[in-house]
C-alpha cells in the first residue's frame, strides 16, 4: 500500500469505524454502483433493517454536497436516547490518516523527506530494539513495513494517570524489530504513532495542537477531538460521557451493555480521534479532488 492508496482508503476503509460509515461519490446523478441519488435513503434504510447494532450513523457526499445523512438506533439503549448528528463516535484506525496528511503537509513544505532515515528526526538512541541497522524511512512507516509486528505491550489506558507524553509512551511500548525494513508488511500501531511523534518533532508543535491548527481548524471541524482523554475539546468530552458500550450476546443475539469503560488509546496518533459525522464528512470532502475522486 503506497501513500496514494492510504489517502484513497479514507473513503472506503471508513466503513471500519465503529458505528459510523461515510461514502463519497462523484458528483453525478448515480453512484458508481448505479444507485440513483434519489434512491440512496431508501437503499440504506433497507440495509439497516437487516442489521443488528446499538446505533450507527451514515452519510453519502460529493465534493461540495452532503447527499444523505442518517442516524439510527440509540446512543443509550437503557434510557432510550437516540443517536443524532451531535452523537460522537471513535474514528478508530482512520485516525492514522490524520498523521499521514500531516506528514504530507510537512513534506510539501520541505521540512520532512519521505526517504530519509527517520532516526534523523528522532532523539539520539530513541529506538532501542532495532535488530537491523537498515534505513527506516517515513514511507516504511506509512506502508507498515518498517519491520515491527504489532506491539505486544498494551496500548490501552483506562485512567488518565496511565497517559504520558508521546515520546515517553512510544519508548514504553516499543516492540522488537523482527524484519528488515521493506521485507514484510505487518500492521503497526507503533509505527503510525511514531510517525505522529516525528510530526511533533519536525513541526515544533505538540501533535494534538498540530492536528487542531493544520487540519481541524482550517476545515471547520469544531466537534472532533484527537487527545486520548478529549482534553483538547470539551464539547466532545461532554458528548462522549453520554455514550455507552454494547455487544451482541452470542447466546440470544440481543444487544447488551458490555459494562466496559471507554478505553483510551495511548499511542493516540494511531487511533484516538472522536467526533461527529458532519465533521467527518468535512474531512472526507477535503480529500476529494474537483471531480469528486479521492486522491
Amino acid at each position: 500500500m503506497n501513500i496514494k492508496k492510504i489517502i484513497t482508503a479514507v473513503a472506503s476503509a471508513v466503513l471500519l469505524i465503529p458505528n459510523m460509515a461515510v461514502t463519497a461519490y462523484a458528483a453525478e446523478d448515480v453512484t458508481p454502483s448505479g444507485c440513483k441519488f434519489s434512491e440512496i435513503e431508501s437503499r440504506i434504510k433497507e440495509k439497516i433493517a437487516d442489521s443488528k447494532f446499538a446505533s450507527l450513523e451514515t452519510a453519502v457526499f460529493t465534493k461540495d454536497e452532503t447527499l444523505y445523512t442518517g442516524c439510527f438506533g440509540n446512543a443509550d439503549q437503557e434510557e432510550n436516547i437516540p443517536a443524532d448528528e451531535d452523537t460522537v463516535y471513535d474514528w478508530g484506525s482512520i485516525t492514522k490518516t490524520l498523521t499521514w496528511v500531516s506528514v504530507m503537509q510537512l513534506n510539501e513544505q520541505g521540512k520532512l523527506d519521505l526517504d530519509t532515515d527517520i532516526r534523523t528526526y528522532l532523539p539520539d538512541g530513541f529506538l532501542k530494539k532495532l535488530k537491523y541497522d537498515d534505513t527506516i524511512t517515513m514511507m516504511n512507516l506509512m506502508n507498515h513495513d518498517a519491520g515491527w509486528c504489532e506491539t505486544t505491550y498494551t496500548i490501552w489506558a483506562a485512567d488518565t494517570d496511565d497517559l504520558t507524553d508521546l515520546g515517553t509512551m512510544l519508548q514504553d511500548i516499543e516492540p522488537p524489530q523482527i524484519y528488515h525494513p521493506g521485507e514484510v508488511t505487518t500492521y503497526s500501531n507503533f509505527g503510525a504513532a511514531l510517525a505522529g511523534y516525528i510530526v511533533e518533532r519536525v513541526s515544533g508543535e505538540d501533535y494534538v495542537d498540530y492536528i487542531r491548527h493544520h487540519i481541524y481548524e482550517p476545515l471547520g471541524m469544531e466537534h472532533t477531538s484527537i487527545a486520548p482523554d478529549f482534553s483538547d475539546n470539551e464539547w466532545v468530552r461532554e458528548r462522549s460521557m453520554k455514550l455507552k458500550g454494547y455487544a451482541v450476546n452470542p447466546m440470544n443475539g440481543k444487544i447488551m451493555p458490555n459494562g466496559l469503560p471507554r478505553a483510551m488509546v495511548k499511542p493516540y496518533p494511531a487511533g484516538s480521534a472522536c467526533g461527529t459525522i458532519s465533521d467527518f464528512v468535512r474531512y472526507g470532502q477535503a480529500l476529494l479532488d474537483e471531480n469528486g475522486t479521492a486522491f
